[in-house]
């Protein structure tokens, strides 16, 4: 009996220690957090990518440019095509850095302005172009994602102009580099917006 008592006093005792030792490991497995779902989580921090604000700023300049375009202006020059007269501006803006002649008018070239002035023989403003730092920001991607693919595309010396219409009367151009592999999203040159009736009727104004 003695044997027996002491048999199932040792049993009782294994027992009692292997609940113990099974209440003690039981926490580790849960007081010990590993949320390994949280660190694959982007930082709250993590910064937006610039090109999307990028590219909707320069579709809002395209737009802004074609709705000048259509009252015969570009940015920074009061004078207009059609209307504007070129002595008027000339007296305002002083002598220009030169004036030269190119296909069928005079162009008179204000450096500090990034404007050049194209006017016929009745000095009637025809062609206003700029190639400001606003303008030389846009590639050949802004302008397509603005206003959508044109017809009227032509070519000179390396260059491929986009031409689109600004109302009834006038015409915005934007001259880029043709695309390379190196540059297959070339930026603008100059843009140009310009009076074609102008140009055929020399002694306008």
């Amino acid at each position: 009996m003695n044997y027996r008592k002491i048999i199932m006093m040792t049993l009782l005792m294994t027992t009692a220690l292997s609940l113990g030792a099974c209440s003690t490991v039981q926490p580790s497995a849960t007081g010990a957090p590993t949320p390994q779902h949280e660190t694959t989580k982007p930082p709250i921090t993590t910064p937006v990518p610039s090109t999307p604000a990028a590219s909707n700023e320069a579709v809002t300049e395209i737009q802004e440019i074609l709705n000048l375009a259509k009252e015969g202006k570009i940015a920074n020059c009061e004078f207009p095509l059609e209307k504007g007269m070129f002595d008027d501006l000339e007296q305002a803006w002083g002598k220009p850095d030169t004036n030269e002649f190119a296909g069928k008018a005079m162009y008179a070239t204000y450096k500090t302005k990034n404007i050049v002035v194209g006017y016929n023989k009745g000095v009637q403003i025809i062609d206003l172009r700029s190639d400001s730092s606003d303008i030389r920001k846009l590639t050949l991607e802004d302008i397509l994602q603005a206003l959508g693919e044109t017809k009227d595309i032509r070519s000179n010396e390396g260059e491929t102009i986009y031409v689109y219409p600004a109302g009834k009367d006038y015409e915005l151009k934007f001259i880029v580099p043709k695309p390379t592999k190196q540059a297959p999203n070339p930026h603008v040159d100059h843009i140009s917006v310009f009076y074609p009736r102008g140009a055929v009727n020399l002694m306008a104004g």
